[in-house]
């Protein structure tokens, strides 16, 4: 009877082996949420910050625009978020050309220009290189916007 025992002990645990293998291959996985189904909340401050910016911007608080905006830029380092980097540069940049300071919009703009091109960002090179050159039609150096221009115009 103990063979009979040991054999029916062996088929049981070859049996509950492959109803294990059968469930794991049937029953779906759990699943870990993924980056985009866990709320970032730090994310979220960066879109609010980069909106605020923008919202004070246009109602003509430049001041309190370069300040969120340096927020937002502070954020997007801390998270290695680049592409937001750049365009919070930009943002600024187009602050202080607005008013007047275009050594300052260009100090941003160049700082900028480099990192849209590191993440692949055309459409963000093309537009720094635009506001680059509309700062040097401003300051009165149109072959020097024009060069700029130029650059921007195949992108």
């Amino acid at each position: 009877m103990s063979s009979v025992k040991k054999l029916c002990s062996g088929l049981l645990a070859v049996s509950i082996g492959w109803i294990a293998i059968a469930l794991s291959v049937i029953a779906p996985p759990i699943l870990q949420p993924t980056q985009a189904q866990i709320p970032n909340t730090q994310q979220q401050e960066l879109e609010k910050l980069q909106q605020q910016g923008s919202q004070q911007a246009r109602q003509g608080k430049p001041t309190e625009a370069i300040a969120t905006f340096q927020q937002a830029l502070t954020l997007s380092r801390q998270l290695q978020e680049k592409k937001t980097e750049a365009i919070t540069l930009n943002d600024i940049g187009y602050v202080y050309n607005s008013i007047g300071q275009p050594q300052k919009a260009l100090e941003f703009y160049n700082s900028a220009l480099p990192i849209r091109r590191e993440v692949g960002d055309r459409s963000g090179e093309a537009t720094t290189l635009n506001n680059i050159g509309l700062v040097y039609f401003r300051i009165g150096q149109p072959q020097k916007a024009l060069e700029f221009y130029n650059s921007a115009l195949p992108i």
